[in-house]
């Protein structure tokens, strides 16, 4: 919800064998229910795809947040990977795949493509796309700052050998490569105007990223040892970064947090719950909190899932194995556990909120309150 305007974001996927004479059976339709249209051409953004492409489409709609009139629609077809809403604009991605022939040997990388298109004055209007090579994670390795979109992607390359049997061929796997990279895209032009490219160790890839302002931090890993990264991006032309150096585990989330740390949500090295806290210095990252319960925790990877009130230093999460609510604080020296509550609930399907001193506990069997001071 925007300034009054209601932004909705759906997929639609094409019938299996659709009946060509129905439009409903594989164009979006838009409307009132019993009056639904489809959308025309000039409202579907149609890349070159090739027959492995799933026929699928995402769909952006724009509504009257009073009254629910439906005021635009656009759609992206082949689109269906992440979504990514800044305050004007949403970009969608899709992934491919692009081969270079190198010294005899086949060079697959991913490559991924992100439309633009903005939402302002009630009205959908492309903007325009760009292509990165990597895959991104998710709509948290996005974000629009000042005219640029910044972008973390986990690069992945495969090397394949062409082997021939008389008129058959098949490809042959020989190696795989991958690293992590930043790239930084003007909106104007929709160029890469700068680029950190595979600054990560060999074979790590994207775990989570956190961008703010001219700050973005990223935690890249391999299996379960990670570094995190802090980059400088107040000058596109002389980007820096510095890292924490290798940390037993990776963080599936991170966040700003209370007194300028950076909350990072993840698993240590047995995959059981690990919640850290970083700090940085003139000339790294440093960790400065650590919650690692002794017995194991289930918990949602899922960002939203989790209670995170950085003003007050409050974390809270739901551990399905334990089917308990654990909130934390901290102190400006340790993480420590607040209270753990019972609480019959699902991971992933848990919401928590604290008003006046009272923490609210949502789950699928229904609400809790627990003072906590």
């Amino acid at each position: 919800l925007s300034d009054g305007e209601l932004l909705l974001v759906s997929n639609f996927r094409v019938k299996n064998a659709p009946n060509y004479d129905n439009p409903e059976d594989y164009l979006p339709q838009v409307g009132s229910a019993g009056n639904m249209q489809s959308l025309p051409a000039n409202n579907i953004l149609l890349p070159e795809v090739d027959s492995s492409e799933l026929a699928r489409y995402t769909v952006v709609t724009t509504l009257d947040g009073n009254s629910l009139a439906l005021q635009d629609s656009y759609a992206f077809f082949a689109y269906s990977e992440n979504v990514y809403v800044s305050k004007d604009n949403l970009f969608a991605t899709r992934t491919t795949s692009q081969d270079e022939e190198v010294n005899g040997f086949i060079l697959r990388e991913a490559v991924t493509e992100i439309a633009c298109v903005s939402y302002q004055n009630e009205a959908l209007t492309y903007q325009g796309s760009a292509s990165v090579k990597g895959r991104v994670q998710n709509q948290y390795s996005m974000d629009e700052y000042d005219g640029t979109l910044r972008v973390f992607t986990t690069f992945e390359s495969t090397t394949l050998e062409e082997k021939k049997n008389g008129e058959h061929s098949s490809l042959l796997w020989r190696g795989f490569y991958s690293s992590a990279s930043l790239y930084c895209i003007s909106l104007d032009s929709f160029e890469t105007v700068a680029s950190v490219e595979r600054f990560a160790p060999d074979g790590e890839t994207v775990r989570s990223a956190r961008f703010d302002k001219q700050k973005a931090y990223v935690c890249t890993a391999i299996e379960f040892t990670d570094p995190v990264f802090s980059f400088d991006l107040s000058n596109l032309d002389n980007i820096t970064y510095t890292d924490t150096g290798e940390i037993k585990g990776y963080s599936f989330a991170l966040t700003k947090f209370w007194g300028g740390t950076l909350l990072g949500i993840g698993y240590n090295s047995q995959r059981s719950l690990k919640i850290e806290l970083y700090e940085e210095t003139a000339d790294s990252v440093v960790s400065v909190a650590t919650y690692e319960p002794t017995t194991y925790v289930s918990v949602s990877e899922e960002y939203k899932a989790h209670f995170i009130d950085a003003e007050d230093g409050y974390m809270g999460f739901y551990d399905g194995n334990a089917r308990e609510y654990v909130l934390l604080k901290y102190d400006g020296y340790s993480l420590r556990e607040v209270f753990r509550e019972p609480f019959f609930s699902y991971v992933g399907k848990t919401r928590a909120c604290m008003v006046d001193g009272w923490a609210y506990l949502l789950g699928t069997c229904g609400l809790k309150a627990v003072q906590v001071y």
